[in-house]
This record gives structure tokens, C-alpha cells and sequence, in this order.
């Protein structure tokens, strides 16, 4: 799927006293490509998700979906920020709950589901239940169950903020492979600068609110030796590009 967005504004609150909290947003999204918003927490990041998904309509502009030859299904699907797994279901039943719901008959969705789940170190856990599980697993569990819906569009709002920095990158290096495999076009957003870099196509950076576009940046490093090149030079003069675009001040630049 690719995406179309035309100057489109949000605002809440009332008409005497709005409050905006996107402004102006334009830009396109191409088939299979993973873009990511950058922006500082509370700039509408979540809010823009939002309306891609069709969850909040905007006041101005539009946006619009492009099915492309031979795309999926049109289906759109959201992983949010904070656990999303249910609680009442297995993990084998929660990784294979998009698949039930288009009507996949059961032993097409578990074996599916158990192929996934054994590829990504979940398999022993398919008949536990999400409460005896870590913070990491369960956004796994989530991961997985959106691909395994094949959308045709995947929105992430900071899946892996709740978690430490060696699970995050470990789910990072899973997401991608699992993109790569099926060239879902994702749009994921967070307020993280390595992860951006580390994860996208593209990258666009949002000012604070209301959220505008600050600069657009293409992610030219290699992605088969991008994650050998965190630290290196050339991901730390994107790293300090972006920095500047936030308008974080140079002791953070340096040291963030």
C-alpha cells in the first residue's frame, strides 16, 4: 500500500479553545517502505498514527490510500506502545488472532502461528498466558501477530519504549528481518535517534507542537551492515543531523 498525505490539521479541544496538534502535513509513503516520524514526546506523533489509521478524522486535508498491483488485503494494522497482547488468551492464540478473525480455519492459523513463534524463541511459551511473560515478549507476541496478518500497512507507535536497551535492539533486529521477508510498508514513530536510524528507509523529523515538518533525511547507510555501523561515522553524522533538526542543544548532540 502507499499512502498520500495532504496538508492535513488536527486540533482538539473546543472551538473557543482548540488546541492544535498537527499542522500542515504533507508527505507520501511509498509500497514496502519503512518510514519513521521523529519527534519529541507529546509533538503528535501518536495523534498522526491515528489518523492514518482512519481512528481520527482531520479537520483539514486528507489522506490517502493507493492499493498497489497485487497488494494484500487493504488491511491496515496498529501495534501500540503500551502491551496489547490479551491477557485471556495463550500466546499461540493471541500471535494467531489476526488470522482467525480473516477467517483462516484453526489448524492453518496455529501452524502459521507456531512457525513464527518457534522462529523468534517464543515456541515453548505457545500455551502460556501473557501475565507469566516479560515486558519483551509480549511486544514480540504483538509484533508477530501483525505480520501474520499480512496488512497491507503497519503502524508502530514506539513498540519497544518499555523496554532495556539490549531487548530493544534484539526486537528491532527481529522486526526487520520479519520486514524484509514480507515488505510490509510500515510507518513507526519515536522519539529514539539511534532506533530511527537503525530501522528505516527514510526518516521525516517533526517540530514540537503543533507538529510540523522540521526535515526529511534518507537513510543511505547499507542495511545488511547498518547495525555493525552504529557508532561509526557515518551513522553518527546522521545522528548529529537529526540532532540538530530537534533542536537539541550541543552537549546532547555530543553525548546523547
Amino acid at each position: 500500500m502507499q499512502l498520500l498525505c495532504e496538508s492535513v490539521g488536527v486540533q482538539f479541544g473546543s472551538r473557543s479553545q482548540p488546541v492544535p496538534v498537527l499542522r500542515d502535513l504533507s508527505f507520501a509513503v511509498g509500497e514496502g517502505e519503512f518510514l519513521t516520524f521523529l519527534g519529541p514526546s507529546g509533538c503528535g506523533k501518536t495523534t498522526l498514527l491515528r489518523v492514518l489509521a482512519n481512528l481520527i478524522e482531520p479537520q483539514l486535508g486528507k489522506v490517502t490510500r493507493l492499493p498497489s498491483p497485487g497488494d494484500r488485503n487493504g488491511h491496515v494494522r496498529l501495534v501500540f506502545q503500551e502491551n496489547s497482547v490479551f491477557p485471556w488468551m495463550t500466546v499461540l492464540d493471541n500471535a494467531a488472532f489476526g488470522l482467525e478473525m480473516a477467517g483462516v480455519p484453526k489448524a492453518d492459523r496455529e501452524a502459521q502461528a507456531r512457525e513464527l513463534l518457534a522462529r523468534y524463541h517464543l515456541a515453548e511459551f505457545a500455551h502460556v498466558y501473557p501475565r507469566h511473560l516479560s515486558t519483551g515478549m509480549k511486544q514480540r507476541v504483538a509484533v508477530i501477530r501483525a505480520f501474520l496478518s499480512n496488512p497491507s500497512l503497519l503502524l508502530m507507535d514506539e513498540p519497544f519504549a518499555a523496554v532495556d536497551s539490549q531487548t530493544r535492539f534484539r526486537l528491532q533486529m527481529e522486526l526487520l528481518l520479519l520486514w524484509e521477508q514480507q515488505r510490509t510498508t510500515i510507518v513507526f514513530v519515536t522519539h529514539d535517534l539511534d532506533e530511527a536510524i537503525l530501522l528505516s528507509d527514510r526518516i521525516i523529523v517533526l517540530t514540537n507542537r503543533p507538529s510540523g515538518i522540521a526535515a526529511e533525511h534518507p537513510v543511505r547507510l547499507p542495511r545488511q551492515d547498518r547495525a555493525a555501523m552504529v557508532g561509526g561515522p557515518e551513522f553518527l553524522d546522521l545522528r548529529r543531523q537529526l540532532s540538530r533538526d530537534l533542536g537539541l542543544p550541543a552537549w546532547d548532540i555530543q553525548h546523547a
